[in-house]
Parts: structure tokens; sequence; C-alpha cells
């Protein structure tokens, strides 16, 4: 059996695990379809918002609704990152704040 973390599948956009026989298998294939369209949604949005982004005319409110979005494809690009890591045995370093701060000092 196959463990696997899917990324922002839950209603509350929690990660889910799923369970399948085999790592190529139906539910397998699914999970790497839905992570594939939150990755093309993700590109999709950037091509969209790009020039409105560098045409400067947007509204704070508009400006404000595209961060949210912007940061909600950002959550899920990086959850599906994690989870792909996950799966190929890869294990982040930890992020270190102190020695970002030596740094700064010096």
């Amino acid at each position: 059996m196959t463990h696997r973390r899917v990324p922002a599948l839950a209603s509350e956009g929690k990660s889910v695990t799923i369970v399948s026989p085999s790592p190529n298998g139906v539910v397998s294939r699914l999970a790497d379809e839905a992570e594939n369209r939150q990755v093309d949604g993700a590109v999709v949005f950037l091509g969209v918002t790009a020039p409105m982004i560098e045409a400067g005319k947007l509204t704070p409110e508009e400006t404000a609704y595209l961060f949210r979005e912007a940061r909600t494809h950002l959550r899920d690009v990086i959850a599906i990152a994690e989870s792909r890591g996950e799966r190929l045995g890869v294990v982040p370093d930890p992020v270190d704040d102190d020695e970002d701060e030596d740094d700064d000092e010096g």
C-alpha cells in the first residue's frame, strides 16, 4: 500500500492522505491530475495578471484581491512541491531565522 499526501483537496484547504495499492494506480493518477490542475491554474493566473499589474492601473481593492489569489496559488504550489519531495525522500533544510539576523548585523 502506498500512502500519499495530497494538498488542498479537503474542503478546508488542508492536505489529505490517500492510500493506494499502487503508486501508479487510479487514485494516484487522479491525485496527479488534481495537482497538475492546481499548478496549471497558478500558471494561468500569472499569465493573466502580469499585464494587469504591469499596467499599474489596479485599484487597492483589485490589488488586494489579486494578492489573496496569488497567496492561494503559492500555498497550493508549495504544498505540491512538499508532497512530491516527500515521495522522493527529499527532506528540506529547516529555515534558521537566527542565521539571517547574523548576516544583517554584519
